[in-house]
């Protein structure tokens, strides 16, 4: 069975919270409500929402001040601050420490629906991104070849144990890996760099002469792939 997405609605109006509730329950959502700042954080600590609407005015707390709380006992709640139209400011101020967005009283439900599922969806790919990057440490970390990510210079960004334990060191930023190729194969190897395109297809069997710590040169058979990192061209380097 698939687990609903947790939705947590934090109003001092019971009214409103019911409403709310049943209509995202209506909707497949796991919803709840909380009518103080107090109740809402033994909530959150218990099982962190995926998504929490927070009043901006609660009569035990500020609701800036909440979403903060919030936000240190789970970093991955959305918050969607609710505001009324003299507070708007304050909900400026609130999308500035971290909300997702914020919704005007009186709205309408097909905006708040709508801003949900955008919440969610923001949610579900950032937790698929962390994933990702999970993944890619451990392989990075745990494989058996020699792993190095350098910018589109030759600097080295990352390497794996790996490189440390075939070639003795571990290269830092202010490694050239072009200075590491012996000299007789350098052109050749930056003609093959040259030739990649950010996401196009790898190249594979470039044989090299590596310098290694001991000042010996160890021949590597490489594959390199060149990819965007944080927007910035990078290269992928998986040699043995």
């Amino acid at each position: 069975m698939t687990k609903k997405t947790s939705i947590l609605i934090i109003d001092d109006d019971p009214h409103l919270r019911r409403s709310l509730t049943d209509i995202l329950r209506a909707k497949g959502y796991a919803a709840g409500g909380a009518g103080t700042a107090a109740a809402a954080l033994d909530q959150v600590r218990k099982a962190a929402p995926a998504v929490a609407l927070v009043d901006l005015k609660l009569e035990d707390s500020s609701g800036l001040k909440l979403m903060e709380e919030i936000k240190k006992h789970s970093p991955g709640t959305e918050c969607i601050v609710l505001t009324g139209y003299a507070s708007q400011a304050s909900a400026i101020e609130a999308i500035n420490l971290g909300a997702y967005s914020y919704l005007q009283k009186p709205y309408e439900i097909d905006q708040v629906l709508l801003t949900i599922r955008r919440a969610v969806e923001t949610r579900e790919a950032e937790t698929a991104l962390r994933e990702s990057e999970e993944r890619f440490r451990v392989m990075f970390e745990t494989s058996h070849d020699l792993l190095l990510v350098t910018d589109e210079r030759g600097k080295t960004l990352w390497a794996n144990p790996a490189w440390q334990e075939t070639l003795g060191y571990t290269p830092t930023a202010q490694d050239d890996l072009m200075e590491k190729v012996h000299p007789a194969d350098r052109t050749r190897v930056a003609q093959a760099l040259g030739s990649l395109e950010t996401g196009g297809q790898a190249f594979t069997n470039l044989e090299y002469r590596h310098r290694s710590a001991a000042d010996e040169y160890l021949v590597l058979e490489t594959t390199a792939r060149r990819f965007l990192t944080a927007g910035e061209p990078s290269l992928f380097f998986a040699a043995h």
